[in-house]
């Protein structure tokens, strides 16, 4: 998966080994500039993108109209035709890339929950298991610890709580 900066030397390193092998790139933003560089960079490649609830360049546009976003609004439909595979959580994204790549090329990315693997348990017995305060409300966080994802809302959050002498413990996960 590639970081939200890309740096030159792995995008050569990239481009050199998607010519000499069979490589899967896995990109984790569809609707980024980098996305969009490495998708034409490595057009024979197995690249591959992800969203993962990104702002599609139109509704970004819309928000915060510049140069930037304009430039990604025109540049998105020349280059994403040169990924081979798109996934998408919502349905207006999928109409929206749909409009520039074949549907065979487009998926949903299914968010669910495998019920055979994940029930309901016994709630003290679970906390006695991982070690969570038996009286106290949890509030769990699950993702990147990145300022984009909010969680420093989520820890200030935590803090203003635990000042105002609520019994309130605080489980990060994914860091």
């Amino acid at each position: 998966m590639l970081a939200p900066s890309v740096p030159a030397e792995l995008v050569r390193h990239l481009y050199k080994e998607s010519r000499t092998q069979k490589t899967i790139i896995h990109i984790d933003n569809v609707f980024a500039v980098r996305t969009y560089a490495l998708a034409l960079f490595l057009s024979k490649s197995l690249a591959v993108a992800q969203a993962h609830g990104d702002v599609r360049p139109d509704i970004a546009y819309k928000i915060h109209p510049g140069v930037k976003t304009l430039a990604k609004m025109i540049i998105a439909p020349i280059l994403l035709k040169h990924l081979k595979h798109i996934w998408v959580l919502r349905k207006d994204d999928h109409d929206w890339v749909n409009q520039f790549v074949p549907t065979d090329k487009i998926d949903f990315l299914t968010v669910g929950v495998d019920k055979q693997l994940f029930y309901p348990h016994d709630k003290t017995e679970c906390r006695i298991q991982i070690g969570l305060p038996r009286n106290e409300k949890v509030i769990c966080y699950v993702g990147k610890g990145t300022y984009e994802n909010g969680v420093d809302y989520v820890i200030q959050s935590y803090l203003a709580l635990k000042a105002e002498g609520l019994q309130v413990h605080l489980l990060l996960v994914g860091l």
